[in-house]
Protein backbone atom coordinates (compact mmCIF):
# COMPACT_ATOMS: atom_id res chain seq x y z
CA UNK A 1 0.00 0.00 0.00
CA UNK A 2 3.05 2.36 1.00
CA UNK A 3 4.21 1.92 -2.41
CA UNK A 4 1.36 2.20 -4.22
CA UNK A 5 0.73 5.67 -2.40
CA UNK A 6 4.17 6.66 -3.58
CA UNK A 7 3.48 5.35 -7.08
CA UNK A 8 0.66 7.60 -6.95
CA UNK A 9 2.44 10.67 -5.53
CA UNK A 10 5.22 10.27 -7.76
CA UNK A 11 2.54 10.49 -10.76
CA UNK A 12 0.65 13.42 -9.75
CA UNK A 13 3.83 15.22 -8.96
CA UNK A 14 4.95 14.36 -12.44
CA UNK A 15 1.96 15.17 -14.12
CA UNK A 16 2.29 18.94 -12.00
CA UNK A 17 5.12 19.14 -13.73
CA UNK A 18 4.53 18.39 -17.14
CA UNK A 19 1.96 21.26 -16.77
CA UNK A 20 3.36 23.65 -15.42
CA UNK A 21 6.12 23.55 -18.29
CA UNK A 22 3.98 22.96 -21.12
CA UNK A 23 2.35 26.44 -20.16
CA UNK A 24 1.38 28.18 -23.39
CA UNK A 25 3.38 31.15 -23.91
CA UNK A 26 2.58 34.50 -22.67
CA UNK A 27 2.75 38.18 -24.29
CA UNK A 28 3.42 40.92 -22.81
CA UNK A 29 3.74 45.07 -23.39
CA UNK A 30 6.87 46.29 -22.50
CA UNK A 31 6.46 49.62 -20.13
CA UNK A 32 8.84 52.42 -19.76
CA UNK A 33 9.21 54.03 -16.84
CA UNK A 34 11.85 56.16 -14.50
CA UNK A 35 14.03 54.72 -11.94
CA UNK A 36 15.96 57.47 -9.23
CA UNK A 37 19.69 56.30 -9.92
CA UNK A 38 21.28 58.38 -7.18
CA UNK A 39 21.34 55.28 -4.95
CA UNK A 40 18.46 55.83 -2.86
CA UNK A 41 16.80 52.28 -3.54
CA UNK A 42 20.35 49.81 -4.16
CA UNK A 43 17.67 46.79 -4.23
CA UNK A 44 15.86 48.00 -7.66
CA UNK A 45 15.81 45.50 -9.78
CA UNK A 46 16.65 47.91 -12.84
CA UNK A 47 19.89 49.75 -10.67
CA UNK A 48 21.35 45.73 -9.99
CA UNK A 49 20.82 44.86 -13.78
CA UNK A 50 22.58 47.91 -15.06
CA UNK A 51 25.16 48.54 -12.07
CA UNK A 52 28.32 48.24 -13.93
CA UNK A 53 26.79 51.45 -16.06
CA UNK A 54 25.30 53.22 -13.32
CA UNK A 55 28.35 55.55 -13.14
CA UNK A 56 27.73 56.52 -16.65
CA UNK A 57 24.01 56.85 -16.50
CA UNK A 58 24.76 59.00 -13.53
CA UNK A 59 27.12 61.20 -15.79
CA UNK A 60 24.65 61.44 -18.59
CA UNK A 61 21.94 62.46 -16.09
CA UNK A 62 24.45 65.53 -14.69
CA UNK A 63 25.07 67.08 -18.06
CA UNK A 64 20.94 67.02 -18.38
CA UNK A 65 20.57 68.62 -14.97
CA UNK A 66 22.80 71.24 -15.70
CA UNK A 67 20.59 72.56 -18.69
CA UNK A 68 17.56 71.74 -17.06
CA UNK A 69 17.59 71.56 -12.86
CA UNK A 70 13.99 70.19 -12.77
CA UNK A 71 14.58 66.98 -14.73
CA UNK A 72 15.05 64.93 -11.72
CA UNK A 73 18.07 62.24 -11.38
CA UNK A 74 16.38 59.57 -13.63
CA UNK A 75 16.98 57.35 -16.12
CA UNK A 76 14.24 55.60 -18.36
CA UNK A 77 13.96 51.54 -18.27
CA UNK A 78 11.71 49.64 -20.97
CA UNK A 79 10.91 46.02 -19.11
CA UNK A 80 8.95 43.47 -18.36
CA UNK A 81 8.48 39.78 -16.41
CA UNK A 82 7.77 36.78 -16.79
CA UNK A 83 7.66 33.48 -14.55
CA UNK A 84 9.42 30.37 -15.83
CA UNK A 85 10.29 27.02 -14.49
CA UNK A 86 13.84 28.26 -13.42
CA UNK A 87 12.96 31.76 -12.19
CA UNK A 88 11.50 34.86 -12.92
CA UNK A 89 12.96 36.62 -16.48
CA UNK A 90 13.10 39.98 -16.84
CA UNK A 91 13.52 42.08 -19.95
CA UNK A 92 15.34 45.06 -19.19
CA UNK A 93 16.19 48.17 -22.11
CA UNK A 94 18.02 51.06 -20.77
CA UNK A 95 17.22 54.56 -22.55
CA UNK A 96 21.32 55.09 -23.01
CA UNK A 97 23.07 55.40 -26.09
CA UNK A 98 20.28 54.15 -28.32
CA UNK A 99 20.26 54.91 -31.97
CA UNK A 100 17.25 55.67 -33.96
CA UNK A 101 16.17 55.54 -37.72
CA UNK A 102 14.55 58.50 -38.96
CA UNK A 103 12.82 56.22 -41.09
CA UNK A 104 10.52 55.00 -38.53
CA UNK A 105 9.00 57.76 -36.22
CA UNK A 106 9.10 56.37 -32.21
CA UNK A 107 11.86 53.32 -32.95
CA UNK A 108 14.75 53.06 -30.62
CA UNK A 109 17.54 50.68 -31.11
CA UNK A 110 18.87 50.02 -26.92
CA UNK A 111 20.92 48.13 -24.95
CA UNK A 112 18.84 45.44 -23.47
CA UNK A 113 19.57 42.48 -20.68
CA UNK A 114 17.33 39.47 -19.99
CA UNK A 115 18.23 38.20 -16.96
CA UNK A 116 17.20 35.02 -14.67
CA UNK A 117 16.17 36.34 -11.13
CA UNK A 118 16.51 33.37 -8.59
CA UNK A 119 15.19 34.88 -5.10
CA UNK A 120 16.93 37.67 -5.72
CA UNK A 121 20.07 36.87 -7.55
CA UNK A 122 20.79 37.43 -10.96
CA UNK A 123 21.85 35.67 -13.72
CA UNK A 124 22.36 37.04 -17.15
CA UNK A 125 20.81 35.32 -19.69
CA UNK A 126 21.18 37.70 -23.47
CA UNK A 127 22.80 40.75 -23.91
CA UNK A 128 21.41 42.70 -26.89
CA UNK A 129 22.98 46.27 -28.49
CA UNK A 130 19.98 46.75 -30.39
CA UNK A 131 16.77 46.20 -29.12
CA UNK A 132 13.90 47.73 -31.15
CA UNK A 133 11.70 49.54 -28.74
CA UNK A 134 8.70 51.02 -30.14
CA UNK A 135 7.31 53.75 -27.94
CA UNK A 136 5.57 56.94 -27.79
CA UNK A 137 7.03 59.51 -26.00
CA UNK A 138 5.69 61.03 -23.37
CA UNK A 139 4.86 64.06 -21.03
CA UNK A 140 8.32 63.49 -19.62
CA UNK A 141 10.00 61.64 -22.06
CA UNK A 142 9.51 58.01 -22.09
CA UNK A 143 7.90 57.65 -19.26
CA UNK A 144 4.68 55.89 -17.52
CA UNK A 145 2.54 58.05 -20.08
CA UNK A 146 4.02 56.12 -22.58
CA UNK A 147 2.47 53.06 -22.07
CA UNK A 148 -0.72 54.85 -22.54
CA UNK A 149 -0.60 54.42 -26.42
CA UNK A 150 -3.31 52.16 -27.78
CA UNK A 151 -1.11 51.83 -31.69
CA UNK A 152 2.23 51.98 -30.81
CA UNK A 153 3.92 49.18 -28.67
CA UNK A 154 6.75 46.64 -28.34
CA UNK A 155 5.49 42.91 -27.27
CA UNK A 156 7.35 40.34 -25.85
CA UNK A 157 6.10 36.68 -26.05
CA UNK A 158 7.97 33.98 -23.77
CA UNK A 159 7.41 30.41 -23.75
CA UNK A 160 8.54 28.78 -20.52
CA UNK A 161 8.88 25.54 -21.97
CA UNK A 162 11.35 26.64 -25.21
CA UNK A 163 12.78 29.57 -23.03
CA UNK A 164 11.88 31.24 -26.36
CA UNK A 165 11.24 34.70 -26.61
CA UNK A 166 9.49 36.71 -29.19
CA UNK A 167 9.67 40.56 -29.58
CA UNK A 168 7.19 42.37 -32.10
CA UNK A 169 6.56 45.81 -32.93
CA UNK A 170 3.42 48.18 -33.71
CA UNK A 171 3.28 51.06 -35.18
CA UNK A 172 0.01 52.55 -35.81
CA UNK A 173 -1.64 49.56 -34.70
CA UNK A 174 0.27 47.93 -37.17
CA UNK A 175 3.29 45.11 -37.21
CA UNK A 176 6.40 47.11 -38.49
CA UNK A 177 8.67 44.09 -39.07
CA UNK A 178 9.38 40.36 -38.73
CA UNK A 179 9.57 39.51 -35.11
CA UNK A 180 13.11 39.20 -33.72
CA UNK A 181 13.24 35.39 -31.63
CA UNK A 182 15.74 35.24 -28.87
CA UNK A 183 16.69 31.48 -27.35
CA UNK A 184 17.58 31.76 -23.91
CA UNK A 185 19.17 28.44 -23.48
Amino acid sequence: MRKLCLLIGVSVASAFVATAIAAPAKEQRLLAHTVDISGKDPKNVQLQIWADRLPQLKKAREVVLSAQPSAGFVAEFFSTAFESPKGRIIVSVVNDQCSTSSATQNDLYCPARIVLDKGGKLQLLKQVDDFDVHMVRGEQGYDTSSNNSKTDATLVSFDPASMQMKVRTFADGRAEADAVNYSLN
